[in-house]
Formats: C-alpha cells, structure tokens, sequence
C-alpha cells in the first residue's frame, strides 16, 4: 500500500530522517541491531530518485519538474543515511538522460533501476516520486 505525503520545503530533511530512521528500525527490528548492522555494513540503502533524463514527470504550476525535486529529495537522503554510516547507492545521481529521445524506453529504464537494486546484497530500496 502507497501513501502520498505533501510536505513543505522546511519539513522534508526531518521528514526523510525520520523515515530513515523508521526503516532503519523496521528492517533491523530494533535501534541497536540496526545500529550493529550498519557497523557491520551488512545493509545497503539504494535510493532511486523517480523519473530523470527524458522522463522529467509532472511539472508543478511553477515549473519545477518532478524529477528534480525528486533528485534534491534522494540527494539529502543519501547524506543523512551515510550521515548514520549506512552504505548507499544511488539510481541516478543528476538529470542527464542514459539515452537519446529515439532510443528511449521507460520499461528498459525501469529494468536497469531494477538491476542496479538487485546487484546490491541485503539492499534496501526506496524510490523517490
């Protein structure tokens, strides 16, 4: 089940730390085991900021892209869970498409996301929309 979340600008770090957090406990199961993994490096956060490239998403009535707020989103993300010493990796990391616009595909898109997920041992995903 999805649920979607409108924060404000100033609500979005304390919002993804606590999300982090949560997980972090969700996965773990507890504060000090999950602490203990991440010391261990037995987990891996892979963050996948949706959209990108060609697919910019919806665009907001300002004309801020989707997939740039998503992109800034992922970006704080990372820094707060390596803040936490979790290991990361990121889907994408800027705007600059893989492909040229003839050659593009959102379901080959969506594969290589998948791919790059599953190559991760004991990963964690969580994709930005």
């Amino acid at each position: 089940m999805f649920y979607i979340v409108k924060l404000k600008t100033e609500f979005i770090i304390p919002a993804v730390t606590v999300l982090l957090i949560v997980l972090t406990i969700l996965f773990f199961g507890d504060p000090q085991t999950a602490f203990v993994a991440s010391i261990n490096g037995s987990n891996c956060l892979v963050i996948d900021p949706g959209h990108g490239g060609i697919d910019g998403g919806a665009i907001s009535l300002a004309g801020d892209k989707e997939s740039e707020i998503n992109l800034a989103i992922a970006l704080k993300l990372r820094a707060i869970a390596q803040l936490f010493g979790e290991s990361t990796l990121m889907t994408r990391e800027n705007e600059e498409p893989r492909t040229d616009a003839g050659t593009y595909s959102e379901r080959e898109e969506l594969i290589y996301r998948t791919s790059i997920a599953n190559s991760v041992p004991n990963a964690v995903l969580i994709s930005i929309h």
